[in-house]
């Protein structure tokens, strides 16, 4: 096993194909943060953290002067050792987006370096992950055709962001799980 020998916080924006709208939001684009830990042997491992203001309090302009203490903290640690590095990772209490990232990224190593899959790492169940789209807040034709266009993308769960108007959304979740074959989350 190796040593940490570096850690690169790479800022990656995202622009949507179109507005996503939640309660008492619309956003354009997501600011997100990949974090790569690079090891001795080259087994580099990624993570990634989207912060949110709104949720937890993280912002990237939060997050990337952070990046030197990272450093400090972690080079030089054994990926082996990935338990007493995640440790000390929790020392970043006010940023739990980016323990987040930094902890999958130092698993992700880990991984690379025993040749392994993560998915193995976690118990080896299965190797495939099933996730949700989600449907943005808007009228209620347009989130009806939304959730139909992401149930033939192959998503058989989908999320409906709801919240700024009750019978619009009861509409809506109607509308769509009549139309749709996914399971419905809001």
């Amino acid at each position: 096993m190796s040593k940490i020998i570096d850690i690169v916080f790479k800022p990656t924006l995202y622009k949507y194909k179109k507005p996503f709208h939640i309660t008492g939001s619309i956003s354009y684009e997501a600011k997100n943060l990949e974090v790569i830990i690079k090891t001795e042997s080259a087994a580099d491992g990624h993570g990634e953290v989207s912060p949110s203001w709104r949720v937890n309090g993280e912002s990237i302009d939060i997050i990337i002067p952070l990046e030197k203490r990272v450093k400090k903290v972690v080079i030089g640690e054994e990926v082996r050792n990935w338990r007493k590095i995640l440790e000390i990772i929790d020392t970043f209490k006010s940023t739990p987006g980016l323990k987040t990232a930094l902890g999958f990224a130092v698993i992700d190593a880990f991984c690379v370096e025993c040749g392994i899959g993560v998915w193995e790492f976690f118990g080896g169940y299965t190797d495939n992950i099933e996730t949700d789209k989600t449907v943005s807040i808007g009228d209620v034709d347009e989130m009806v055709e939304d959730a139909v266009k992401i149930n033939k993308e192959g998503f058989r769960k989908i999320k409906i962001k709801v919240g700024e108007n009750l019978l619009k959304d009861i509409e809506a979740v109607y509308k769509i799980s009549k139309k749709s074959k996914s399971r419905i989350y809001s």
